[in-house]
């Protein structure tokens, strides 16, 4: 069998002319469609409640006390023990009060024998003025008269005052609850002699509670005393607590670099305890600030620049414009400038953006 060949110009101008009809056929490319890309976003407005931030503290009893006789003595009687309700006024611990009682008893008897002759010397006094008006004494003698009754006057005040002191003393011997409470701690038995000021008993008052945190530098200068605040306790979740700002210290503490605050624990609770966890929440104000506080999804930073951004939607088109932040919140972030309430701010996805690229806004807006 013979092939038939073809001389190659005329090979050449076949693949030319069949080149040149596929070209001539293929329709042109269309122009590349600009992609729309899908955002979430919010609208900037002050926020309603301010910045919301919370703190971490401890409850304590707001009312407690280490009790002590203000004498010396054997213990006779504790009338209590720990974890025990006291009332205000209600009888802890007794002393031996037998030589207390010895001493009001005779202090008594001396005040009765100076009283005695107090009224002897007014009524000699009495008499010699009326001999010395009508010339019958001296005058020396009138004087004398006079000086040994304010002497025994003088005599009865003494002791007057050191029967009161007895007395006290006496009433001293019997240790009383200054409130309401529970016994926390017991440090003496029966039969033990302690000393005046030496610690006894330790009561506190489980229904007055209040929680101690600590607040930085740039938050402390917002809070002022009686303002209020929402406590939470990890032992009892989903309860609220009202409580208000009772004490803001003046001096940072050293160890933590924040100041501390004290705050009183309101409402019902009677379920609560000393120790408990807590989560203090504040709301703080913003004057002459935007207010406006943002999710930190919507920040880009940019390192080259040390600069924070957001992207504002405007005509369905992102633009990056730059932003102040200030304290970070439960909400967000804080705005302190570069945003205006009313404009529109992308809140997901802002590290695929570009500026102009043309966006649309899922959902409608967040808020």
């Amino acid at each position: 069998m013979r092939r038939k060949c073809f001389p190659a110009s005329v090979a050449v101008a076949i693949l030319a002319g069949l080149l040149w009809g596929v070209s001539g056929c293929a329709p042109e490319p269309e122009p590349a469609r600009e992609i729309v890309r899908p955002v979430k976003a919010v609208r900037a407005a002050p926020a309603p409640g301010g910045l919301r931030r919370s703190f971490s503290g401890t409850a304590r009893p707001s009312r407690e006390a280490s009790l002590a006789f203000r004498v010396g003595g054997k213990v006779e009687r504790m009338a209590v023990d720990v974890g025990d309700e006291v009332g205000k006024g209600e009888e802890l611990a007794r002393l031996e009060a037998a030589d207390y009682e010895l001493d009001v008893k005779n202090l008594r008897h001396n005040l009765e024998s100076a009283q005695a002759a107090a009224r002897n010397s007014e009524n000699g006094y009495r008499r010699a003025k009326a001999l010395y008006e009508n010339s019958n004494i001296s005058k020396d003698d009138l004087d004398g008269s006079e000086a040994q009754r304010n002497s025994d006057r003088a005599q009865v005040r003494a002791l007057e005052a050191q029967l009161t002191q007895a007395r006290n003393q006496l009433s001293y011997a019997v240790l009383r609850a200054p409130f309401a409470g529970t016994v926390s701690n017991r440090e003496v038995d029966e039969y033990e002699t302690v000393a005046a000021g030496q610690s006894v008993l330790r009561i506190l008052d489980p229904n007055s509670l209040k929680v101690d945190l600590g607040v930085p530098e740039s938050l402390v200068s917002r809070i002022r005393s009686g303002q209020e605040v929402e406590i939470a306790f990890e032992s009892l979740p989903g309860r609220k607590f009202p409580g208000k700002v009772s004490e803001v210290d003046v001096a940072i503490d050293s160890l933590t670099g924040t100041y501390p605050v004290t705050v009183q624990v309101g409402g019902d609770n009677s379920l609560l305890r000393p120790g408990m966890a807590a989560e203090v929440s504040f709301s703080f104000s913003f004057p002459g600030r935007t207010g406006i506080v943002l999710p930190t999804s919507a920040l880009l930073s940019n390192l080259e620049k040390d600069s924070i951004g957001v992207w504002v939607v405007e005509e369905g088109k992102v633009r990056l414009r730059p932003v102040k932040v200030g304290e970070l919140g439960e909400d967000g972030i804080e705005i302190v400038s570069g945003l205006e309430g009313g404009e529109l701010v992308v809140t997901a996805g802002v590290t695929r953006l570009e500026e102009g690229q043309q966006v649309r806004v899922l959902g409608g807006e967040e808020r």
